[in-house]
């Protein structure tokens, strides 16, 4: 495991750094900030899914929800490397889309109504909130629920990610889940 500070050869998706100053990163040194590297990230999350997973439907509800989570409009950053880490070998995929009175409220929704979405193998959700009312204690509040009801299986969620969107017409939550297809 490489600190912190050091330079990977190349990001998750295999490609190599971008040169700063002419040289590639690992040729500069470990001690570069890490709010200068610059590496290549594919800008077309639509190649990134079809690449990953290439018998996933561009047309299913799936391909959809994953190109919206990783889209770029989202209001907290995503690592582009839950995708690879969401779309492994062997999966289901399930889009789960909750409303209620409160972010809270489709946190406790997704437990008490979609119990299955505790054996995930991953979970990717975004928060919608409607444009210039973002509420982020009451999504605070959600993600702590979510927390809490967790039981020691969903806690080997990979990757367990959460983002927010401005657009909804009330406290909306759309779940991501990945499930293991077995043998």
């Amino acid at each position: 495991m490489t600190a912190p500070n050091t330079i990977a050869r190349t990001n998750t998706f295999g490609s190599t750094p971008t040169p700063i100053n002419g040289k590639i990163p690992d040729q500069v040194g470990d001690d570069i900030p890490e709010k200068i590297y610059l590496w290549d990230m594919p800008v077309d999350i639509a190649e990134q899914i079809k690449k990953l997973s290439p018998l996933m439907d561009e047309n299913s509800e799936i391909f959809r929800e994953l190109s919206i989570f990783f889209g770029g409009n989202a209001k907290v950053d995503v690592h582009h490397s839950d995708l690879s880490k969401f779309l492994g070998r062997k999966r289901l995929y399930r889009v789960i889309r909750l409303k209620g009175e409160s972010y809270k409220d489709c946190v406790y929704q997704l437990v008490d109504d979609h119990p299955e979405s505790m054996d995930a193998l991953g979970m990717l959700r975004y928060y919608k909130a409607p444009a210039g009312r973002i509420q982020w204690e009451e999504i605070e509040k959600a993600e702590i629920a979510m927390g809490k009801e967790l039981t020691v299986n969903a806690y080997g969620w990979e990757p367990d990610a959460w983002t927010l969107f401005e657009g909804g017409e009330q406290h909306e939550m759309v779940a991501i889940l990945a499930f293991d297809f077995g043998d």
